[in-house]
Order: structure tokens, then C-alpha cells, then sequence
């Protein structure tokens, strides 16, 4: 895209976010198939009772390699409160589509879970820590630790709806469908108070422990009717899980060594999850023991909370890096790992199979995990400072401005490797593509324009701009209706503060006139081409925009923002709504509306202004993508926010490279390239539809060619990786190589699932016969052409066949 935008990365590195939130947490694991460690888990609801003396299975769910997990759509930290005032749990009622979190020292705050928005904000007892619904009241349930009592909360008005006092402080809940009763943990004595589910009448009391003393924890069995409690057995001094009959209000039994922390419950394989000392213990509901012992091992941490997602029928795990896993508890393989940016994880609440919420008690607020909505891929790029991006039309190639090493990256979209360089094009800093003469704009650091044709990367022209300044701001974009580029140079001397810019015919490589900018408010900031109009927009450094007409390049239409709006970063438009959004900073004041970063949507035809919204983190440049009616947005950092262009609310945000600028779409495929100047990197952010499938290869030599056939489209590339973005579906490959290599596997089938999927294939030497020195035959092969017709063949066919010309421990307990 050409570049829209001043991105002022060098005073955005020391806003980049901390990365430890990634550690260990970058693979993902894949399909159904048991741990490493043992084919079938032992004494598992399939397999019957432990033999005698057999210890509990303790797989290792192993940190898995091979491309990024699915983490589009990671929402930035929603604040909950001043600073100290942490979540602790969270509970997501379907019903309402709202979250609840418990909010120290006394209140609960409601949320949207469509929009994140605050909705109500209401004081309760003192220590709030679980929540639990009734369904019978439609009611929210909270435990207040510090004033011995339930707190009520009617889901429709908000308001306490009543207080219930209790004889000690609870400590955890749960519900009975059956027979209509909520059972609350008190401690210290591990009394469990029941509870009438209408009226919250006291029915009984159980007392779990003889000696009890800890923390604990109570999940309701709603298969067998039981209840279980966590605690330390005092007298006989061991942490374990004692259980009773619903009705029946004494202990029936206890299980010695299945932790004391907080309980997940899975009603189709009737087992219970219990978060111990970082690790997850598996107890059978049937069999009354523990089957199991779980570790999410590797850098990723210990586990701080669990919780079971009915809809997908996973269980959902954060660790102490906040690490967000998605596990199948039937035989505990990792589905999938979104990392984040949590502190201190707390508690965590799936919604509705889409999203998993993760409470920060550091970060004192909630991120919001979007589940299988998009991939992640990023591409190295040779040489220094990539800062914008353009896709070329034509070639279906992606071209890369590297600032630094002063030259151009020329990377295939489809196979995301670098097909050439273009030296010779000093300090690149904007591009934009002419696709009537097939030719690429390049806008340097010292206001030269290099012309570079698409056909053979060759440079072709260059156009020396006349400049009285030291340091300009370069901007460049084009117009196809009078094929004009349109280039403004900002004027930084010490007599003056302002821009020119120059208009370029694309047919002559020539400069034709000039547009003074001097005195319209400060030098020119932002430009960008606004369909269908012909104009070109401009925004400047005080909070002003101003259209150039095309037809005697004049600058018309001034308007500015807002009162105290500055430095206006960048233009995009939205032809759907003929609206054009410009990023700015608001820096306040007497008449001002708002304060801070945000984009104003102002009126395609009169350039006014009409709202304005808030944008995370620094102004930078902005990408409107209409098939998914989203606006994204570059701040200089490693994160993308992305914008609902009609509800105009923050959907969430993209982990990037570091030094995130320019930015260009693919309407191909869907995804948005950024352009990372910080970590020389290239980013492709896939829509939902869409998975990265990646093949490497390992055994050629270096810049050694080697063709894939995929789905029937034949591709070939030299480099080590090639990735496709691919809706779901199994997709059938077939490998060739260079004389005297054999590859291993020659052919398969890959399916793509919901995440990112990857294979590696060998190349094995042959001693220049060719003839292959082990077998090249996949083991999950399942027949090529049977496999490709049943998922997902045309959609692939469709993408392929474009045609190129030449915190330690425990945390509170989920609610049930």
C-alpha cells in the first residue's frame, strides 16, 4: 500500500510491549493422538481401573514446534479499574452475552462480551473472589470472603438483587441442576453450606474434613450427583478430595493426593479437573481416583487456572506466562496455544466456544482470547528496515521498502520468499504501485523518487526532487484516474514550516507541477488516494486535512479534526461508506471532546469530520479492508489494532513484529501484510477463513530449487519455506527435487483444521542416481485424490491457480 503515513518509529521503541508473555508458547499441537509417552492413559474412563500398583499416568502435553498458533484477534488489556484494584474471577453468562469479574476490594463490573464495553460497575461485599449463575433466579452469585456473605446480582437491571449471610467466609461454589441447590465452601473448617437455589434459605450443612484447613475448592458431578471438595485433611495430614451424594450430606469418601486447588468438570467423559501446585490432576468420577497427572511443561509455565468450555467440549488452561491452552481431555493432547500478554492470570472464563477471557490481577484488567479466527505468519527479510509495503496487482508479489539497507524486497505472496532485490533505491521509505504501467514508486529518506518496473525489477527512472532541506518526511501516492503520483516533501528549515508536494506524470517520469503547502497549518503529515473522487487527501501536522483537486491540483476543503488535534499520521478510505478515516492525536483542551489517540471519520465528499474513536497505543498508519469491514492500525510497536468499521469499537489486536508501519492487502487471499522495520520482518495477519500450510525443507543445499505440487498447481521456490494460506480442508502434495536428492515424504496429505498446520520434508542424497535411499511414502497418506475431493479441493484451486504474467500455583476456582 502506498505509504499513507508518518509512523515515528524511533519514538515508539520504548512503548514495544515485553515479549515474555511468548516464551514457550510459540508452536501448536495437532489432532487427536495420545501422548508420547504412552498409546492409551491408563485407568482413563476407556481403559477401566489402575492394575494393582500402578501409579497415575503424568504425560508432559508437550511444547510443540512448527508455525504460530492462531492468535489473531488477541485483544488488548481492558482496564478494569484504578491501578491495585485486581481481577480475581471471571464468569461469562450465555443468556445475557455479558462477563462478570469479581473486582478487589468490593465491587463486580459487567462487560459485553460483543464489545468489551463496561455496562455496569456494582459495589458488593467486602473481598469479593467466585462467581457462580443460577439459573433458577437468573441470578450472578458472589462470594464475599472478607464480610461472611453472598451478594445476589440480577442480570437485567445490574443491582443487588440480595445478601445472604453465611456462619464462615465462602470460599468457592456450585449448582445442582437436579434438585435446584447451590453448595458453598466456607472456610476455614470446610463446612459447605446448602442452599435453597430460589429463595437461598440455609437447607444444610456437610462437614467435608475432619481437621480441614487450606484453601479449597467444590465442583458439582451433574452426571453421578456427587459434590467434590479440595482441601488439607488435617489429621491425617495429606491434601486430597473428599466427595458426598447429593441429599445424603456426609462424606462418602475422600481421595488422597488430588491437590487442593480449583475443579474443572467434564460431563461426557465424567472426569474431574483439579489445578495442583501448576499441574492439572485427573480424577474419574466413576472410579473415585486420580487417572492422571498433567504438565504443560517447557518455558510455558506453571498452570494458573483451568476451566471446561461446553461448547467445544475442551478444556481451556492459562499458564504463568500467559500462555492460553486449548487441551482435548480426552486423551490430553494440546490443540492449539494463543500466547498473550498477562501478567499475573488469575482466572479464566470460555465464551461460548469463540473466545476464552483471561483476568490479569498484575495487568488489572481482562484480555480476551479469540479462538481459531486467523493465523499469524511472518517472513524474515534480508537487509535493514523494512517501513512499507505494496501489493503488486500484476505479479501477485509483495514489495518490500527497506530503509535501511536502501533497497527493495521483492517477496511472492503465495510462497512468502524473497524472488529478488532491488538495489540502488536510496533510504526507501513509501511506495506506490502504478498498475496501468506496471511500474513501482519508491519515495526516499532525501525526497528522490526511484521508478521500477514490475516486468524484470529493474530500475527505469529516477526523479531528483528540488529540496531546500536537510530532513524531509517523505509521502507518496497514486492516482489512476489522471495517472499522477503525488509525492509531499515536508519543508523543516529554519524560516519555514510546511510541505510541497509535486505531482509526477506516470508517463513522462516527469515533474508537472507543484502544490505549495506553507501556511495551511504545518507541513504535510498524511496523503492518500481517495476513490472515486480522483482526489487526493492530505493531512497536516496541527489537526488539519485538505483534499487536492485533480483536475488544476489545488489544495481546496480545509477543515481541522478537532479543537487541540495534532499530527494527523494517516488516511485511509472506506468505499463502502465513503468515509475516510484519519489517525490523529488529541492532545485536549478548553473546547476539546476528547483526549488521547484516535481516528476521526470525516465525510468522503466535504471532508468533515463527524465522530471520533479511540485507537490503542501510538497514531500510526492505517488499512481500511472492506471484505472483512475492518480497519487496521500500526503504531509502531509489535501490536495491530483492529477496528469494526461500523460499530467503530477495537475488535482487537495482532501481535506483529516489532516497529510495525506500512501496510498492503492481498484481495486474493485476504490477508494483511505489515511491514516491520524493528525485527526486518514481514507479517501476514490471515482473515478467519484462512490457515497458514507451511512446507520446509532440510537437506539441499542452500538456494537449491525444489517443486511441491499442492492440490494440482505445480509451485516452485528456493527457498526453505513455503506457506499457503488455505481454508479447511486436506489437501493433497507432491514433491520433486534436483538430480541427486530423494524427498522423504514425496507425497501426502496435509489438513488443515481451524490452526496453523506445517510439514517437513527431508531431502535425502542419493549418489546422483536419483534413485530415492528410503521410502517417500507419508504415513498419513490417505489416498490422494480420495482425500483432496472430500474438503476444501476448489477453494485451494481458487487461491493456487492465479496466474503470473513473466504466578505459581493456585488461583481462585472457575464457577461450574
Amino acid at each position: 500500500m502506498p505509504r499513507q503515513g508518518f509512523v515515528p518509529v524511533l519514538l515508539q521503541v520504548a512503548l514495544c510491549l515485553s515479549a515474555a508473555g511468548l516464551v514457550g508458547a510459540a508452536g501448536i499441537g495437532h489432532g487427536s493422538t495420545a501422548p508420547a509417552n504412552g498409546p492409551t492413559l491408563l485407568g482413563s474412563p476407556a481403559s477401566g481401573l489402575l492394575a494393582a500398583g500402578e501409579t497415575p499416568l503424568r504425560p508432559e502435553v508437550p511444547a510443540t514446534t512448527g508455525p504460530a498458533a492462531p492468535r489473531y484477534f488477541v485483544t488488548t488489556n481492558l482496564s478494569l479499574g484504578p491501578p491495585g484494584e485486581a481481577p480475581t474471577d471471571l464468569l461469562y453468562v450465555n443468556s445475557t452475552g455479558e462477563i462478570y469479574a469479581t473486582v478487589q476490594p468490593s465491587y463486580v463490573v459487567v462487560l459485553s462480551a460483543a464489545s468489551d464495553r463496561l455496562i455496569a460497575r456494582v459495589m458488593v461485599g467486602a473481598d469479593p473472589t467466585t462467581l457462580l449463575y443460577d439459573p433458577i433466579t437468573e441470578e450472578v452469585l458472589v462470594a464475599d470472603t472478607g464480610s461472611n456473605s453472598l451478594a445476589a446480582l440480577n442480570t437485567t437491571s445490574h443491582t443487588l438483587a440480595a445478601t445472604v449471610a453465611l456462619p464462615a467466609p465462602p470460599l468457592s461454589m456450585g449448582f445442582d441442576p437436579s434438585y435446584g441447590l447451590v453448595f458453598v465452601l466456607t472456610g476455614p473448617s470446610g463446612l459447605v453450606v446448602v442452599l435453597d437455589g430460589t429463595y437461598y434459605d440455609i437447607e444444610a450443612t456437610w462437614i467435608t474434613f475432619a481437621g480441614f484447613f487450606g484453601v479449597g475448592s467444590l465442583v458439582v458431578d451433574t452426571v453421578t450427583q456427587e459434590v467434590y471438595v479440595t482441601g488439607y485433611m488435617g489429621f491425617s495430614g495429606y491434601f486430597g478430595v473428599a466427595w458426598a451424594r447429593v441429599g445424603s450430606y456426609w462424606t462418602a469418601g475422600t481421595i488422597e493426593g488430588a491437590g487442593g486447588g480449583p475443579f474443572a468438570f467434564d460431563p461426557l467423559q465424567n472426569t474431574v479437573f483439579v489445578l495442583w501446585y501448576g499441574e492439572i490432576e485427573v480424577l474419574s468420577a466413576t472410579l473415585h481416583r486420580v487417572i492422571a497427572n498433567l504438565t504443560l511443561g517447557g518455558a510455558s509455565g506453571v498452570v494458573s487456572a483451568i476451566a471446561y468450555d461446553s461448547a467445544t467440549q475442551h478444556l481451556d488452561a492459562v499458564t504463568s506466562s500467559g500462555a492460553v491452552y486449548i487441551l482435548n481431555p480426552q486423551n490430553f493432547s494440546t490443540i492449539s496455544v494463543y500466547p498473550t500478554r498477562v501478567q499475573c492470570p488469575s482466572a479464566l472464563a470460555p465464551i461460548s466456544g469463540i473466545a476464552v477471557d483471561v483476568a490479569d490481577s498484575c495487568g488489572d484488567g481482562i484480555t480476551t482470547v479469540g479462538l481459531g479466527t486467523g493465523a499469524e505468519a511472518t517472513t524474515p527479510i534480508a537487509g535493514g528496515g523494512p517501513v512499507d509495503v505494496a501489493y503488486d496487482n500484476a505479479t501477485g508479489d509483495l514489495v518490500v521498502a527497506n530503509e535501511a539497507a536502501g533497497n527493495l524486497s521483492i517477496v511472492s505472496a503465495l510462497t512468502r520468499s524473497t524472488v529478488a532485490t532491488v538495489v540502488g533505491v536510496p533510504g526507501a521509505v513509501g511506495i506506490a504501485y502504478d498498475p496501468i504501467d506496471s511500474e513501482v514508486y519508491v519515495v526516499g529518506a532525501s525526497g528522490n523518487v526511484t521508478v521500477v518496473s514490475d516486468r524484470n525489477w529493474s530500475v527505469v527512472a529516477r526523479i531528483a526532487l528540488p529540496l531546500d532541506v536537510a530532513s524531509p518526511l517523505p509521502l507518496i501516492a497514486y492516482n489512476p484516474i489522471d495517472d499522477h503520483v503525488y509525492v509531499a516533501i515536508s519543508n523543516e528549515s529554519i524560516d519555514q514550516l510546511g510541505s510541497t508536494v509535486y505531482v509526477i506524470s506516470a508517463e513522462t517520469h516527469r515533474v508537472i507541477a507543484t502544490i505549495p503547502v506553507h501556511g495551511e497549518g504545518g507541513p504535510v503529515t498524511a496523503l492518500a488516494y481517495v476513490a472515486p473522487s480522483g482526489r487526493v487527501w492530505v493531512g497536516g501536522w496541527d489537526g488539519w486535512v485538505a483534499t487536492i483537486l485533480p483536475t488544476n491540483d489545488t489544495l481546496v476543503d480545509l477543515h481541522y479534526l478537532a479543537p487541540s488535534a495534532s499530527l494527523v499520521s494517516a488516511l485511509t478510505f472506506n468505499p463502502v461508506s465513503g468515509e475516510v478515516y484519519a489517525s490523529a492525536t488529541f492532545d485536549g483542551g478548553a473546547n476539546s471532546t476528547f483526549v488521547g489517540n484516535g481516528v476521526a471519520v470525516l465525510n468522503g465528499s466535504t471532508g468533515a469530520a463527524s465522530s471520533v474513536f479511540p485507537l490503542p497505543g501510538g497514531a500510526g498508519d492505517l488499512l481500511f479492508v472492506s471484505a472483512q469491514d475492518d480497519l487496521f492500525a500500526t503504531n509502531g510497536t509489535e501490536v495491530l489494532s483492529v477496528v469494526n468499521a461500523t460499530s467503530e469499537e477495537v475488535a482487537g489486536a495482532v501481535f506483529v513484529g516489532d516497529g510495525a508501519g506500512g501496510m498492503t492487502w492481498d484481495e486474493s487471499t485476504g490477508a494483511v501484510y505489515v511491514a516491520n522495520s524493528l525485527s526486518n520482518s514481514l507479517t501476514a495477519v490471515s482473515p478467519a477463513s484462512r490457515f497458514p500450510m507451511a512446507l520446509e525443507e532440510t537437506g539441499l543445499p542452500a538456494g537449491a530449487s525444489w517443486n511441491v505440487s499442492v492440490a494440482g498447481t505445480n509451485l516452485r521456490t528456493n527457498a526453505a519455506r513455503l506457506v499457503l494460506d488455505l481454508p479447511n480442508g486436506s489437501y493433497a502434495f507432491l514433491v520433486s527435487s534436483p538430480p541427486g536428492f530423494a524427498p522423504v515424504p514425496a507425497s501426502g496429505v496435509i489438513v488443515v483444521n481451524g490452526t496453523a498446520v506445517s510439514r517437513t520434508i527431508a531431502f535425502l542424497a542419493t549418489g546422483g542416481g536419483g534413485t530415492p535411499s528410503a521410502s517417500g511414502t507419508d504415513p498419513l497418506v490417505l489416498g490422494v485424490a480420495t482425500a483432496f475431493a472430500l474438503a476444501g479441493g476448489v477453494g485451494a484451486g481458487y487461491l493456487l491457480g492465479r496466474r503470473r504474467p513473466g504466578g505459581g500455583g493456585t488461583g481462585p476456582p472457575p464457577r461450574q
